[in-house]
């Protein structure tokens, strides 16, 4: 709605009095850019919510690890930590779709395994033959389960049979079982789960037979073909039967001819193999009818069937999801750090600090490109990077030409994975209570002991480097404290200290619009314009926050949350879906109801899509001025 001109002697204070359900921001969670491990891969983003998640996925070896060996190190002085750890996975090639199985508990079940299931690679479904008899190792079994999924792909069209040829299949000892790849790379490639091995077509099987003494004897008939023998030559009046045992004794089978034609289908061939048919011949009996009987005779024809030995052994590799495997569809690699950071942002996921568990290969450059991102993020994001180069601390301006990028933290780091301490303090505060004091410690205070800057130009030329920071955060040694307004307090920092930009101390903005409906006054008048004059303030706070960021908007609501939406707002409006949509759209929508003029109160029922919590709803209470 547009605003409305305010006739100055009927102007009063709207003052909120109670909030039905206080905002609670949470913690400010990081995401780590991390490297990606074409031998260990992962899907694009994953998360983490203690160190034993982090090792599960990424192992013991991996820059992950260290960061969050670090980061999950820190804990409050009342005992809180950070309690999620966003990954990124980049890679400026293009990923392949890959298949990672559960873990397989022991080698023994694997060597007795000599079978069959189908792989999906790319919407192409092949039969992949196995044997690990000669595996002698889980590594050995993953060279054996690659050159299966190889060879399944030959014959296929050279684009197709690429898919295959080219697939990857190994043991991961990270996940503790094997990693498929798939041959094709980037976006619209995708790997199935194992599937079940199809039952093999029916396949037609011709014969020539000069006559009924030609028959090969024994006679092998196979599982999955039906029969059809050609007679040259057949006396008069010649009939056939298949003879077998089974739980009951003998038994016999006619069958008949079609012209000189003798059928014996695959339903007989089923039937005997479940009937467990023992001892089957074919009898032909000659009455000799071209020669008045003078010599008739009983032809008796041994028949072997050979079954179908395909084991099916797609659930036994560890390779479905009922097994607790992991399928990811590929998608295509991003080039630079600037990509990689629109493709974080287009996540709008809850995280908070952004850095990255590896050096920048341009440091200057893709610094650069960190903090115009962080920039033009409006403090939706704040970015720590941790630099190696000794000149940060020795020489005065040395980062000057970063000082325009609000939000961007660079810290002199003296110890590996440093920016995980630094992610670590800020993601462990509890920010629900705007004022007062933070005590903050390190489980391990000697960590970074002996490394921090206590030569005081050292520091205060790391301070002088950010030209737009009106406060300062330290990252403090044991008992020091932080005030949320940014003042440090403490003689105790014996660990680094860094200087910060704007945006961590707007990591309050979070709070700033409830504590905008809870303190701050609001314009309303007497009489019918009332309404309508709170609705015109309304837009403009609500328009505000949305510029600021403190709203983003393009979000989905989870199904949870569209549901609540819906139950709050039935009453208000008519087409809930629009409503979901708008609010998805927008970042927010609010209803004022029950305005009292004779007890003075209104009702705001606003639902927004907030970036820390990422969806929340409030209901506020506010008395109107007299």
């Amino acid at each position: 709605m547009a605003r409305m001109s305010l006739p100055l002697d009927l102007i009063v204070d709207i003052t909120s009095t109670s909030v039905k359900d206080a905002f609670m921001i949470g913690k400010l969670n990081t995401l780590c850019i991390n490297k990606y491990d074409p031998n260990n891969p992962q899907p694009k983003f994953t998360e983490a919510h203690q160190l034993s998640d982090v090792v599960l996925t990424y192992g013991l070896d991996s820059d992950m690890y260290g960061f969050a060996s670090v980061y999950f190190g820190v804990i409050s002085k009342s005992a809180t930590r950070a309690d999620t750890l966003y990954a990124y996975n980049w890679c400026q090639d293009d990923v392949a779709p890959f298949l990672n199985g559960a873990r397989i508990a022991l080698l023994d079940n694997i060597q007795r395994l000599h079978g069959s299931f189908n792989l999906s690679l790319s919407g192409i479904e092949k039969e992949v033959e196995i044997n690990f008899e000669m595996a002698d190792s889980f590594t050995t079994a993953g060279d054996i389960l690659q050159e299966a999924i190889r060879k399944a792909g030959i014959g296929l069209p050279e684009e197709t049979e690429e898919l295959f040829s080219k697939a990857r299949a190994y043991y991961n000892p990270v996940t503790q079982g094997f990693s498929i790849v798939s041959g094709g790379k980037g976006a619209g490639q995708t790997i199935g789960f194992a599937l079940p091995v199809k039952a093999k077509e029916i396949q037609e099987v011709i014969q020539s037979v000069a006559d009924i003494d030609s028959f090969d004897n024994p006679l092998t008939l196979k599982e999955w073909e039906s029969y059809e023998f050609a007679l040259a030559a057949i006396p008069t009046n010649t009939t056939f039967k298949i003879s077998y045992t089974d739980d009951t004794g003998t038994q016999e089978t006619a069958l008949n001819l079609n012209t000189n034609k003798l059928v014996i289908d695959n339903a007989t061939i089923k039937f005997l193999l479940q009937v467990k048919a023992t001892d089957i011949k074919l009898i032909i009996t000659d009455p000799d009818d071209d020669n008045a009987q003078a010599n008739p005779r009983v032809i008796e024809v041994s028949i072997e069937i050979e079954m179908d030995t395909t084991l099916d052994i797609h659930d036994k590799l560890g390779l479905t999801q009922d097994e607790g495997a992991t399928a990811e569809a590929g998608y295509n690699g991003l080039a630079t750090l600037s990509e990689v950071l629109t493709d974080i942002e287009g996540n709008n996921g809850n995280y908070y600090v952004l850095t990255t568990s590896f050096a920048f290969d341009d440091v200057r450059g893709q610094l650069h490109e960190f903090g115009k991102f962080l920039n033009a993020s409006n403090d939706r994001f704040l970015g720590v990077y941790s630099w190696n180069s000794k000149a940060i601390i020795t020489t005065k301006d040395f980062t000057k030409e970063f000082q325009g990028y609000n939000g961007l933290v660079i810290d002199y780091q003296t110890m590996p994975y440093q920016q995980g301490l630094v992610c670590g303090y800020i993601s462990a505060m509890e920010l629900n209570n705007p004022s007062g004091n933070y005590n903050i410690a390190f489980n391990d205070a000697t960590i970074f002991s002996g490394n921090a800057l206590t030569e005081t130009h050292h520091y205060e030329n790391l301070v002088n480097n950010k030209a737009n920071a009106p406060c300062k955060f330290g990252i403090l040694g044991q008992d020091d404290t932080i005030y949320m307004d940014g003042t440090c307090m403490g003689t105790k920092t014996n660990s680094i200290n860094i200087y910060c930009a704007n945006s961590f101390i707007k990591m309050n903005q979070q709070i700033a619009l409830f504590n905008m409906f809870k303190s701050q006054k609001m314009i309303a008048v007497r009489g019918r314009q009332t309404q309508g004059v709170v609705r015109a303030y309304l837009d403009d706070v609500f328009s505000k926050a949305v510029k600021a960021n403190i709203i983003c908007r393009g979000a989905t609501l989870t199904t949870t949350e569209v549901q609540m939406v819906k139950s709050t707002f039935v009453d208000y409006v008519d087409d809930l879906d629009q409503l979901i949509r708008d609010i998805e759209n927008n970042g927010y929508f609010y209803a004022v109801t029950n305005f009292d003029l004779v007890n003075k109160t209104m009702n705001i029922v606003e639902a927004y899509v907030a970036n820390t919590p990422a969806k929340k709803i409030i209901v506020n209470i506010y008395i109107l001025g007299a």
